[in-house]
């Protein structure tokens, strides 16, 4: 299976790049099936380049992301509440439990803000300000973790996200 990588983490980096890719071929699909259908495809990628780069914590989020993504979309407001909590109950006692490093720890409160912000969704700036901390904290940890592709989309995914704040301030001021 490596014969053509002289590595094996190369081999997971690539791996990764596939994620990376149809992580940003998702944000330009109009239907939000198919986007939600591609990004899920996205995180089971990085959940595979995560194992690879011996990850678990990091591993496991991109799998149960892919699943808290589904349910995000289909379940009313109030059962999602509790799966998020459960979500974040989970993911804490699973990094306390088998948790070896700073990244691990910087992952769970990522995915401690991620689902904040899940619940918070109608409501732009916490939203969007919780979604930028889960971006930052995952910036560190990929660079602590060598994930490339990692780093490029959380960057980008910032990015985007950075814009969209400006983009909605400046049409706040011209709606004044």
């Amino acid at each position: 299976m490596f014969d053509s990588f002289p590595n094996p983490f190369e081999f997971y980096q690539l791996v990764g790049w596939v994620g990376a890719l149809l992580s940003i071929v998702s944000f330009q699909l109009l239907s939000p099936k198919n986007k939600l259908f591609v990004r899920v495809l996205s995180g089971l990628f990085f959940g595979v380049h995560y194992w690879g780069l011996a990850a678990a914590i990091a591993c496991l989020v991109c799998f149960v992301g892919s699943f808290r993504d589904v349910l995000t979309i289909y379940l009313k407001k109030k059962a999602l509440d509790k799966v998020l909590i459960f979500y974040v109950i989970a993911f804490w006692a699973i990094t306390l439990v088998i948790g070896n490093s700073v990244d691990d720890y910087l992952i769970a409160m990522a995915t401690s803000l991620v689902a904040a912000s899940a619940y918070y969704r109608d409501c732009f700036w916490r939203f969007r300000w919780l979604t930028f901390a889960h971006h930052a904290l995952w910036i560190v940890a990929a660079i602590i973790m060598t994930s490339y592709p990692g780093l490029v989309v959380v960057f980008l995914s910032m990015l985007s996200n950075l814009v969209g704040m400006v983009r909605y301030k400046l049409k706040e001021k011209h709606s004044l």
